[in-house]
């Protein structure tokens, strides 16, 4: 039961930080960078960076939570994982 309640956890936050990055980055109405001119710089304006620190952040905040090492390797891998898709699925994208 508690492995099926970390993993749960695990997925939520990853979710929360690829939901957020793209309200933050891409959504229209809610776009940071649109707020100040100097937030108009990575990794505000940047979907892979805004995601990779979104992820480490609450990865690091729950393992901590834990204190759990195993739990914040993981996390990082994770965040490195979700950044190299998002940066090579936008360097590969046709605009």
């Amino acid at each position: 039961m508690n492995i099926l309640i970390i993993l749960i956890t695990y997925t939520a936050i990853n979710a929360i930080a690829i939901t957020t990055a793209w309200l933050l980055t891409e959504n229209i109405g809610t776009r940071i960078a649109d707020l100040h001119p100097i937030l108009n710089r990575k990794p505000f304006n940047c979907k892979p960076c805004t995601t990779f620190w979104l992820t480490l952040t609450g990865q690091t905040i729950f393992a901590y939570t834990l204190g759990s090492w195993g739990y914040f390797l993981c996390g990082i891998i994770t965040a490195f994982v979700i950044f190299w898709k998002y940066y090579n699925e936008d360097k590969n994208s046709i605009e």
